[in-house]
């Protein structure tokens, strides 16, 4: 339904400014000079259209009307009905793929996220390192969530669906939520580049030994600092420009006023040492200390190289992003895309990686990153038949030479048989009886003529032969 506004056209200058659209370039008064008034033959009074949004402008001699779309309305159709805004059927299609894009992008890179932390959740690792990468991953998925939903006016970037004539009635955010949308984005996203900072002084101080066993800072120490360096110049930005942050395109950050500065510059200064500490801790060789760590130092040195590519992606992808939906360009849009679907690849790796445990899973899981040999245990085929026996070799025997005893030969004398071993343990015999004493043996008479002298002799020198 169109709206129709007709009037008498009037011939004094000075009243028809009074019902003319305000001047571009003037917000008080309406300007009669914006305007010029011209006599044709064909009636036609005033150049340029005075009606806006499209609107149709028919006059007469003494009359003017405005016939305006069904989303305006007013004199000159200068008020909006709805929440769409006027776009061009090219346009449009523009827009469609921009939204592509991003929604494409955030949600790859929240997937993968959301990956890494389900994978540590299961592991069950509360580590030092693990507590530095988990605020990176949680900070940049609530942004990206935000950024979703809420990174223009409109929710979810609706308005880009939105027909030539501007039918259509998204839901908007109000001028202060939108604000409040650029603050969470301004502090989450300082929030991850300060925990990337945090990662590069753990790296450097585990891999040179400045400490051993223990990180530089315990999981406490470094969540706090995580959330409270970013929260001084955010909350400085937003009591010194809190009405500058965003402007009608965008809910992120407003690249025209002082607020963009106020957000590159924290993220470039936790950036650039970042990568230094890395590359430093990965490339130097230091002495090794023998209270040192092994486990630590092959985490260290693995995060220090995931983080030289994790850095300057999320740094990029970050600024691009901020960008496209400030100049809604198709074309940053896509590039955006791009570096999101990148960093969230390298993240899953380089977090992974970064562990000690999950290192030690995919090692043996995917048998590429485990240095140590495994034994065989292939099963061992038994022949049917048995094996032939080898003799074992002889033993060689060693000759013993004994050295000659040249003293005189002694006859030998009997030895008496060694005693018995003692029986074992037994009751002893019972003591025999007693008997009657004997008499004493009376000595025999020896007669001197039954004496064998010739065998006495020789029985004395038998053992001398």
């Amino acid at each position: 339904m169109h709206s129709h506004y007709q009037f008498s056209l009037p011939y004094n200058p000075s009243k028809l400014s009074s019902l003319l659209p305000p001047s571009p370039n003037s917000s008080s008064k309406p300007s009669y000079q914006a305007y010029s008034q011209t006599v044709s033959d064909n009636n036609n009074y005033l150049l340029p259209d005075p009606c806006q949004n499209k609107g149709e402008c028919n006059s007469s001699f003494n009359s003017l009307e405005c016939k305006c779309l069904p989303a305006f309305t007013g004199v000159f159709c200068e008020t909006q009905l709805t929440t769409c805004r006027l776009q061009s059927p090219a346009e449009k299609s523009r827009r469609i793929a921009m939204v592509a894009a991003q929604s494409m992008s955030s949600l790859s890179l929240i997937i993968c996220l959301c990956i890494v932390l389900i994978i540590f959740i299961l592991l069950l690792r509360c580590s030092t390192q693990r507590i530095i990468h988990m605020g990176q991953e949680i900070s940049l998925l609530i942004a990206h969530l935000i950024i979703l939903f809420a990174r223009t006016p409109t929710v979810g970037d609706a308005a880009a669906f939105c027909d030539d004539q501007a039918n259509g009635n998204p839901t908007t955010l109000s001028p202060d939520l939108c604000r409040f949308v650029a603050v969470a984005l301004h502090f989450l996203f300082t929030v991850h580049f300060a925990f990337l900072f945090l990662e590069g002084l753990n790296n450097y101080a585990v891999h040179t030994f400045v400490v051993n066993g223990k990180p530089l800072f315990g999981r406490f120490s470094n969540i706090c600092m995580g959330i409270l360096i970013p929260a001084i110049p955010v909350l400085a930005t937003v009591l010194t420009h809190f009405k500058t942050y965003t402007h009608e395109s965008t809910c992120w950050c407003n690249i025209h006023a002082i607020n963009f500065i106020a957000e590159v510059a924290p993220a470039a200064l936790l950036c650039a040492p970042a990568i230094v500490m890395n590359e430093a801790a990965g490339v130097g060789r230091f002495p090794h200390n023998p209270n040192s760590v092994k486990e630590h130092r092959s985490s260290a040195y693995a995060s220090s190289r995931g983080a030289m590519l994790v850095i300057p992606l999320s740094f990029s992808a970050w600024f691009i992003g901020m960008m496209a939906v400030d100049k809604t360009s198709l074309s940053l849009y896509s590039v955006c895309s791009t570096l999101n679907l990148i960093l969230g690849i390298v993240i899953v790796i380089a977090h992974t990686l970064g562990d000690d445990r999950a290192r030690h899973l995919l090692g043996k899981v995917f048998c590429c990153f485990n240095c140590d040999k495994k034994p065989d245990t292939s099963p061992v085929k038994v022949s049917p038949f048995p094996a032939p026996k080898v003799p074992k070799p002889p033993k060689p025997i060693k000759a013993e030479i004994k050295p000659v005893d040249e003293s005189p030969v002694q006859p030998k004398t009997p030895t008496a048989p060694p005693p018995p071993p003692p029986a074992a343990q037994s009751p002893p015999p019972p003591p025999p009886p007693a008997q009657p004493p004997q008499p004493p043996p009376q000595e025999e008479d020896i007669d001197p003529a039954n004496i064998d002298i010739d065998r006495m002799i020789r029985n004395a020198i038998k053992p001398l032969g």
